[in-house]
């Protein structure tokens, strides 16, 4: 009975872990994509000189 629940909570706790590094990864990703995309609309609205 106490090894079951013991594994049952350590599945519960990798598949939490898993998620949140895919939440960290799939963050990060869109954060890179939105500074790319803000640097190149930075330098585009630059006046040319």
């Amino acid at each position: 009975m106490q090894v079951a629940t013991l594994l049952r909570l350590r599945t519960r706790f990798k598949t939490l872990e898993c998620r949140s590094y895919y939440n960290l990864k799939r963050r990060e990703k869109t954060f890179n994509t939105t500074v790319s995309v803000g640097t190149l609309t930075f330098f585009k609205n630059l006046p040319d000189r």
